[in-house]
């Protein structure tokens, strides 16, 4: 079997992640594969050290007539068994090859009008596929969620950028949007002095954010170091992991918290409400609601045994349905059944 997977973002985020993380976990079970990228897309290094055949395309606006076109050799030369494309652009610009299936995975709700040439469509939660059903066939849609790679063992360092260990360190992280929330999560901790943050992340609302934190004389509680690649020390080491995101389709870093057996914290938006049972296997507040996080914080730290609950509970929930070799299966299987068809 040979995948040709095509990617037109140049920005670092869930589903960039996610595409290194498939790539790779495909590349382990032998699976053959080619890669159309931008050349600023965040992880062309790594696609490198897989020695796989590779092509760097500019993705651009409505112009670029040249993409399409280089594409379609590209597909023709590299004679994949399925062409898999990432989100809206890049399954714009890729063309129908006659007799080689394409297929689309979205981890949001984009525009129908971009994958109308498609013949299957993956959504990453069960309402993503609700809503790709409405412009679809329902036997062109199916769900797969993401997975989160397997924890990495190794030491905890809670000193980490001036961290101080006898606090209760929270990680957060993800772009700096309006949608990832990060102000009502910033308020939050305020009035929690025995809370440190760890706020990983790059994007538009760093000066926003690093206003809060001044308003709130959070500089010695509050640590930004930009984005991590590899957060899994920051993982290992904290306490809790927040995701306080308005709008989230999915959340994978609620499967990373899972993965390292962290108590987990969520606003109640798509992807967190849909993965998570309150005080079952995390704690879920109302978006926007700070107050609500205030106390939801505190309640988590001043109960070790429901740290303890929420962090096993969140553990069997990732090992029975989100785990790498579980998902990696499900996308084998539809690979096979689409050959099929």
């Amino acid at each position: 079997m040979k995948i040709a997977q095509v990617i037109g973002s140049k920005a670092d985020g869930g589903a960039e992640t996610f595409f290194m993380k498939l790539a790779q976990a495909l590349h382990k079970h032998q699976v053959k594969q080619c890669f159309a990228i931008k050349p600023t897309f965040p992880y062309r290094h790594d696609l490198k050290t897989l020695n796989m055949p590779m092509i760097q395309l500019p993705f651009g606006g409505k112009m670029d007539i040249w993409t399409g076109m280089q594409l379609r050799k590209w597909i023709k030369r590299e004679k994949p068994d399925i062409v898999f494309t990432w989100m809206s652009r890049a399954t714009d610009k890729t063309p129908k090859i006659p007799n080689i299936p394409l297929v689309s995975r979205l981890g949001g709700y984009y525009h129908a009008k971009y994958y109308q040439h498609v013949d299957k469509l993956i959504g990453n939660t069960p309402d993503l596929a609700d809503y790709l059903k409405q412009s679809f066939a329902g036997h062109k849609v199916h769900y797969i969620p993401n997975f989160a790679q397997n924890p990495i063992p190794g030491p905890r360092d809670r000193t980490l950028f001036d961290a101080d260990p006898s606090k209760f360190i929270l990680l957060a992280m993800g772009r700096f949007h309006e949608n990832k929330a990060f102000d009502t999560l910033l308020k939050a901790i305020a009035p929690l002095k025995t809370v440190h943050l760890w706020l990983l992340g790059e994007g538009s609302k760093k000066s926003e954010y690093e206003k809060l934190i001044a308003q709130n004389h959070l500089q010695h509680r509050v640590s930004m170091p930009g984005w991590v690649n590899d957060a899994s020390l920051l993982l290992r080491s904290c306490d809790a992991v927040v995701v306080p995101s308005r709008h989230e389709p999915l959340g994978n870093v609620v499967l990373e918290a899972w993965s390292y057996q962290k108590p987990l914290i969520a606003a109640r938006s798509q992807g967190p409400s849909f993965l998570i049972q309150d005080e079952i296997n995390g704690m879920l507040f109302g978006i926007d609601q700070v107050h609500e996080l205030t106390e939801t914080i505190k309640k988590l730290q001043d109960h070790k045994p429901l740290q303890d609950t929420l962090a096993q509970k969140g553990y069997e929930t990732y090992m029975t349905h989100f785990s790498e070799e579980t998902v990696v299966k499900h996308y084998l299987d539809f690979f096979k059944e689409v050959q099929k068809t």
